[in-house]
């Protein structure tokens, strides 16, 4: 309804899709799949374009709120930046003291884009924040925190980064 427009479409990878974030330009949608898959959708032709591959398969991923680049983390724990054309820019090996093998670690983007937090938790259960900038230098990362909840966002003139906390 509302001129909303639906369609069927079968999947080039057996997957599960992480996430999916909008690439206005081309008119697609950008697709991270678990095994490390990564398709755009073109909306226009209903048609899927493999446009990488990431070896051992995907956590988590994450778009700029520019488009301009895409996080990705991969089971054995390496973020990769990708450029809006799908290049490597960094990539940098996290430890299982930042974020334990298996679990999916969340992301929050500042509005401008100019840094990433990243909430994730070690192998005892507790939650460490980490922030990066664009090139994936890390910027500062919090002690293990313990019960904090699975979400974090920045405010909107990025001064602060907020999470929940079970009691």
């Amino acid at each position: 309804k509302d001129g909303a427009e639906s369609f069927d479409a079968e999947l080039p990878s057996p997957s599960a899709i992480l996430s999916m974030h909008p690439v206005p330009e081309l008119d697609a949608l950008f697709l991270p799949c678990e095994d490390g898959t990564l398709l755009l959708l073109h909306l226009e032709g209903r048609r899927f374009e493999t446009v990488g591959d990431l070896e051992g398969g995907l956590l988590s991923a994450s778009g700029s709120p520019d488009g301009e680049l895409m996080l990705c983390l991969t089971a054995s724990l390496t973020m990769v930046a990708l450029s809006a054309s799908w290049e490597v820019l960094s990539e940098i090996e996290l430890d299982a003291s930042v974020a334990a093998p298996g679990l999916r670690p969340a992301f929050a983007w500042q509005e401008d884009g100019l840094k990433v937090a990243m909430l994730s938790e070690d192998a005892s259960g507790a939650r460490v924040v980490s922030v990066y900038d664009r090139t994936l230098a890390l910027e500062a990362r919090s002690t293990p925190l313990p019960n904090l909840g699975n979400h974090l966002a920045f405010s909107p003139d990025g001064a602060l980064i907020a999470t929940s906390q079970r009691v």
